[in-house]
């Protein structure tokens, strides 16, 4: 995939817009003039570099990878600095992460959106569980009332095409899970069930190394409450995450995994 095609699926996948500052910071207008001409004209317009182009990424509000695609880009690996309030050793865990990762995706079509991808991952682990999971909502549970929990969970993706693809969400389909997928541009993936299960079915499709695929939202409820999942058997079409999570997002509760 061109350079700036890569880089209109990052900021479309990642950008949040709750979020007053954007995904990236340009060092200068240029790049942002040439990345709103391709979203303009994606078919008129040369998506491949001429130059090196450079931005900073934000990661997290304490990290960000200030990022140099070089002329010839995917061909010629991405110039990555991580900055931010990190120790020394989080810091040579992220140099290592980008390293291993450009190296694995050279001959994709995506390196830099896999970087970010495998950043973000890594950053996540160091993180405490979220507030909701079923750990330690059981864990502050009363003696009285010890409630079950169900998670339900959205993988989205740039594509889901290809027949390894598919045959992966085969292997899934004995599973106790409701799972719903979306083949296609876009594609999704939506699972629902036990909280337990949820979190291995998340653990198996990271096993899968697909690209382009980030986990989007996560929700943990007691088991009583009624499931929302089968509301997507009639939803066919899918124009963007917003829409999707509008559909969805219909209680609180819901929130976009790896965003706090």
């Amino acid at each position: 995939m061109p350079a700036l095609a890569e880089l209109a699926l990052l900021v479309d996948t990642y950008s949040d817009p709750t979020q007053a500052d954007g995904l990236i910071t340009w060092a200068n207008a240029e790049g942002e003039s040439l990345l709103k001409s391709y979203r303009d004209n994606p078919d008129g317009n040369n998506a491949s570099l001429s130059h090196d182009l450079c931005f900073t990424l934000k990661a997290t509000e304490q990290v960000t990878l200030d990022v140099t695609l070089p002329q010839g880009y995917p061909e010629k690996r991405p110039l990555i600095r991580f900055v931010g309030m990190t120790s020394r050793e989080q810091h040579e865990e992220l140099n290592a992460i980008s390293k291993t990762t450009a190296e694995m995706s050279q001959a994709d079509d995506l390196p830099l959106f896999a970087i970010y991808q495998a950043v973000l991952e890594h950053i996540g682990s160091w993180q405490e569980p979220f507030s909701g999971s079923a750990e330690k909502l059981q864990a502050d549970a009363t003696s009285i009332h010890i409630p079950s929990f169900r998670r339900r969970i959205l993988f989205w993706s740039h594509h889901l095409i290809a027949d390894s693809k598919r045959k992966d969400l085969q292997t899934m389909s004995s599973s106790s899970l409701v799972i719903i997928a979306k083949i296609g541009w876009p594609g999704y993936i939506a699972a629902e069930g036990d909280a337990d299960l949820v979190q291995d079915f998340i653990k198996e499709v990271k096993t899968w190394r697909w690209q382009a695929i980030t986990l989007r939202f996560d929700i943990m409820e007691e088991s009583s409450k009624p499931a929302l999942l089968n509301m997507l058997k009639t939803y066919t079409e899918v124009g963007s995450l917003a829409e999707l999570s509008q559909l969805l997002a219909d209680e609180p509760g819901w929130f976009e995994a790896g965003r706090h």
